[in-house]
């Protein structure tokens, strides 16, 4: 185990942690809008009755999802970043994105057994932080 050189920056985590929310909320409006058109045609006006109100929250969301994400972030991402450190292949960006699937995912298992929307939600907002967090890794 020898120091690999890796130092992070959080501010990755920080804006990985404010926009948490918004991606949150886009992913499953995304998959109501598929489902609903799915099933039968989604006239104009419903998209942007839907997506006028949507924008409203925005900024809620993000806090909101800020501080739901605040500890799962700052835990994987000092994890990640310890074994970055001592092992070159825990930089991968693979990791780190199935690190934050698994955090989230698994959360969203935990938390929603009946449905599997807000688990692939959580999922896919789990990657995408990771992906947003990974980029504070640097070398040197």
């Amino acid at each position: 185990m020898s120091d690999t050189g890796y130092r992070y920056n959080f501010g990755a985590a920080v804006i990985a942690c404010a926009v948490a929310g918004p991606i949150f909320v886009g992913v499953l409006a995304a998959g109501a809008f598929v489902d609903a058109a799915s099933s039968r045609p989604l006239p104009v006006g419903n998209i942007f009755g839907s997506v006028v109100p949507a924008l409203a929250i925005l900024p809620l969301t993000g806090l909101f999802g800020a501080v739901l994400a605040c500890l799962p972030v700052a835990l994987g991402t000092t994890a990640l970043t310890f074994l970055a450190r001592r092992y070159e292949a825990a930089a991968a960006w693979g990791v780190w994105i199935g690190a934050g699937v698994a955090i989230a995912g698994g959360a969203g298992l935990l938390a929603s057994r009946t449905s599997p929307e807000p688990m692939l939600a959580l999922a896919l907002t789990g990657a995408a932080c990771a992906a947003i967090a990974r980029r504070g890794l640097r070398r040197g």
